[in-house]
């Protein structure tokens, strides 16, 4: 067995970390080989270290000029760093390189809604339609994609994240064989793992709108956050999404660590309902959780303008009103906006939380001064 295939086989068996040291060792050995590169790649998504894929990507795209799926890869990596706009070029590139790439246009679509940009998301979902693939491999992704979001004919799911993913089933098949498809995608990436399921042994898709919504709940209930959101995603790409909507999807960003997202979302809302207080609520929070001090301010501002849709409003604008009151006192007795949110935050904070709450900012390790 050589030392890309035993590395296969231990990724296979659900052991990331020490598969991507034979991939890196595969690497020093022969750089000029891509599968080394597409092993580590492989690896670090699995692990949860995305992003630290990202040099092995760029060695890539320059080993391999001509090819699509480095950059559908880097894509997926950038936006799960919310690095969207970054995302939108990988994914345009991909589509450059290789038309055929479906999924590179779906992703697309899904990252510009996250960035508000409805408009030319729309745009790039008519030209999805309008593909017309030159392969067979192109033409079952484009069918498939269509079973995903056209509910009359559901289909059943065997791992919305290696589908949503694009370049990855390539980069898999580059590992083991041409044949390779998402069936055969490693266990610690989620391959088989479809909502409603046990790993393994996928459960039936949703067979409506509705049902799509209520499995994401359920998927989220159980942890199961970005799961939940590629199938929110799914409900927002079918047609014009509710508030409701782009509120779980909002919440389920957060969890994921993608605020610039949740904040799109909010604001969707807002837009859409001006008197849906609890978004203006949700997003204070959200700019608070970045240290966004004027964002915030200004944020309450809004909400306190805002005339409430319903009871519930009335009584969630009361609790912004009292939270805005003590943190004027605490810029004023701080001198400053900046200390009195800095001391609102530590003394009070923003009430409002995401269902299934935010995860928390990464603090950065200080360096050493020179020469420790």
């Amino acid at each position: 067995m050589d030392a890309i295939a035993e590395a296969n086989a231990v990724l296979s068996d659900g052991r990331a970390e020490e598969a991507l040291g034979l991939y890196e060792k595969a690497v020093r050995r022969r750089p000029d080989d891509e599968r080394g590169y597409c092993g580590a790649v492989v690896s670090l998504v699995a692990a949860g270290r995305p992003a630290e894929a990202v040099p092995y990507l760029e060695t890539l795209i320059r080993l391999l000029p001509g090819a699509a799926y480095p950059h559908g890869m880097l894509g997926s990596v950038m936006e799960m760093a919310g690095r969207n706009s970054e995302a939108v070029a990988c994914f345009e590139r991909m589509i450059e390189v290789d038309p055929d790439e479906m999924f590179g246009r779906l992703r697309k679509a899904v990252v510009l809604i996250e960035m508000g940009q409805s408009g030319l998301a729309d745009e790039c979902m008519e030209e999805l339609a309008a593909a017309e693939p030159r392969s067979a491999p192109a033409a079952r992704d484009k069918a498939r994609i269509s079973a995903i979001l056209d509910q009359d004919e559901p289909e059943a799911s065997d791992g919305f994240d290696a589908d949503l993913m694009p370049g990855l089933v390539t980069m898999w098949a580059e590992l083991v064989s041409e044949d390779a498809g998402r069936a055969d995608l490693p266990a610690a990436l989620g391959a088989g793992d479809g909502p409603g399921g046990e790993r393994g042994a996928p459960g039936p898709a949703p067979d409506s709108l509705d049902g799509c919504r209520a499995e994401a709940m359920a998927l989220a209930q159980r942890g199961r956050y970005q799961e939940a959101y590629d199938l929110m995603s799914g409900v927002l790409l079918a047609g014009p999404g509710g508030v409701a909507d782009f509120g779980v999807a909002g919440m389920l960003l957060e969890r994921l660590g993608r605020p610039g997202g949740a904040l799109d979302c909010y604001e969707r809302v807002i837009e859409a309902e001006p008197g849906e207080i609890v978004a203006y609520h949700l997003k204070c929070g959200a700019l608070a959780a970045r240290g966004d001090a004027e964002g915030t301010i200004r944020c309450y501002r809004a909400a306190l303008e805002a005339e409430p849709s319903d009871a519930d409003g009335d009584a969630i604008q009361a609790d912004m009103r009292a939270e805005y009151g003590e943190l004027l006192r605490c810029t004023e007795e701080a001198g400053s906006e900046r200390r009195g949110f800095a001391a609102f935050m530590k003394k009070r904070g923003v009430g409002s939380r995401p269902t299934w709450g935010r995860r928390p900012a990464r603090r950065r390790a200080k360096r050493a001064p020179a020469g420790a």
